[in-house]
């Protein structure tokens, strides 16, 4: 296995090391200190992350420590903790700014859906062996050594999103695995997919139904945050799985050309274009899904701000500069990429224009205070609008004094 080139990170030629700078961080350091180095790892994201060459989001680490052990130790050298899921056997630790999630080395005593029964273990690959996939289980001591127990190394070097062992029991263990695994093949993966997980996918699909709506609608969202989310759910509507998520209506080619269009204008990914044309462009089945996959209230409003920019005619400089005014430069920009992709280049987001009155002007005029202003306010906007943006305060304040 060759050395994989990332950023910020030293990958020797040697697979199993890895000097991340990330270890040498004063609270990482501290809390291996406290725990000792023999008796903690590294594992999950921040490994493969580093092996990848990504960015670093969150830390978790595995002990041999039992969670009451986790507290007493980092307590006496003075580490906060908090403890976020004591009966899984998880704490987290806050030291130096640094949080690290630490959870008890565990193995599987019995599963049902998404619950299991679980024991503590003091071996490793019984910990790895109850994870996901084969990239999140590579562990890394505070010497920089790797430990990787299912061929984890070679999968995140070739972009494989492989099952640890059998994916149907991994899946029966907890259908979210499911979405999870198309939404890391959508951030991760190369090349087509392990054969046996899509048919695990496919035959085990149902299992999705039997999720909480806010389940389902976090890792939705976090597939389509991928650079190029569109292979992903490519092969996602092929198992059955997006029918599963969306019923019947969801369209992949009007995701292909927001996607394109934001590569060609060299644009981040806008999550909520995205998630309207993947609903067809369709008010009532955005709308729906914003309801039944209890999206938050901020999401949702800005995804009614969008469909309101796109409700204007954004084939003309008029329509454009009226859902800036109207809905913000976020959601024009989102709407453009829908309807007039062609319309983005050149534009300045930031050119609104700012309408000439102020309440006070309406009063000066001798108009009694009261809600009689706001509404004189609201139609001499609208005519100001209609005008093109081009009528100045003047003018308006003359159309207010026409008999």
């Amino acid at each position: 296995m060759t050395s994989l080139p990332v950023a910020g990170v030293i990958v020797p030629k040697k697979p199993n090391k890895l000097n991340a700078l990330w270890l040498q961080d004063k609270g990482v350091q501290s809390v291996v200190t406290a725990l000792g180095a023999d008796h903690v790892r590294f594992v999950g994201g921040a490994v493969r992350n580093s092996l990848m060459g990504l960015d670093i989001k969150d830390i978790d680490a595995a002990t041999v420590f039992t969670p009451d052990v986790i507290m007493q130790k980092l307590g006496d050298a003075g580490i906060k903790t908090i403890p976020t899921g004591l009966k899984y056997g998880t704490v987290t630790a806050i030291s130096h700014d640094t949080v690290i999630e630490l959870t008890t080395l565990r193995q599987d005593i019995e599963t049902y859906g998404r619950h299991a029964t679980v024991a503590f273990t003091d071996n490793w690959q019984k910990d790895a062996a109850r994870r996901d996939f084969t990239m999140n289980a590579v562990y890394l001591d505070a010497d920089g050594c790797l430990h990787d127990y299912f061929n984890g190394l070679q999968d995140i070097s070739s972009g494989c999103v492989r099952f640890i062992r059998d994916p149907r029991d991994r899946i029966s263990e907890d259908g979210l695995r499911i979405l999870r695994f198309f939404r890391f093949y959508a951030h991760y993966g190369r090349g087509d997919p392990p054969t046996n997980a899509l048919q695990a996918c496919h035959h085990q699909c149902h299992m999705i139904q039997d999720l909480s709506a806010e389940r389902i609608r976090n890792e939705t969202l976090k597939t389509l945050k991928a650079r190029d989310p569109c292979r992903a759910l490519h092969f996602a509507a092929n198992t059955g799985v997006l029918a599963c998520v969306f019923g019947e209506k969801f369209c992949i080619d009007a995701l292909i050309t927001v996607v394109d269009q934001e590569q060609k204008h060299n644009l981040s990914p806008n999550l909520l274009a995205r998630l309207i044309a993947l609903l067809y462009k369709d008010a009532d089945v955005v709308q729906m899904f914003a309801r039944n996959k209890k999206l938050s209230n901020k999401k949702a409003k800005a995804l009614k701000t969008v469909l309101s920019a796109m409700s204007e005619n954004l084939n003309q400089t008029q329509g454009i500069k009226t859902a800036l005014y109207r809905c913000g430069p976020k959601a024009t920009l989102s709407a453009l990429l829908l309807q007039n992709p062609r319309a983005i280049a050149g534009l300045n987001l930031n050119d609104i224009p700012a309408f000439p009155l102020k309440g006070r002007d309406i009063i000066a005029t001798g108009i009694v205070e009261g809600p009689n202003v706001g509404l004189i306010l609201n139609n001499l906007e609208n005519k100001w609008i209609e005008s093109g943006f081009t009528l100045n305060k003047a003018a308006l304040i003359s159309i207010l004094d026409a008999p």
